[in-house]
């Protein structure tokens, strides 16, 4: 979902409030668009709860692993790994 400074900002704007943010967490941190992004944008966003959804195949026996780097970001407002701000 965030592939951009930009999208980032605009998918907290969406999310903005929501009780529960259903949002895509397909990989761990250190591949690609990951589960801690979504956990820090549903926290940015100030999301109530946050659901991740579609995991990488490769993941199959690891959905604990990504559900925990999420809510960890989620729950502390741990930022993105790449440095990305988003004010």
């Amino acid at each position: 979902m965030v592939a951009s400074l930009d999208n980032c900002r605009k998918n907290i704007r969406l999310a903005k409030g929501t009780d529960i943010l259903f949002i895509e967490g397909a990989f761990l941190e250190s591949e690609r668009a990951t589960a801690r992004e979504a956990g820090d944008l549903a926290k940015k966003s100030g999301a109530r709860h946050m659901q991740l959804f579609h995991f990488s195949p490769r993941y199959r026996n690891r959905a604990a692993d990504l559900e925990r780097e999420a809510r960890e970001a989620f729950e502390t407002g741990m930022p993105f790994g790449n440095g990305w701000k988003t004010g």
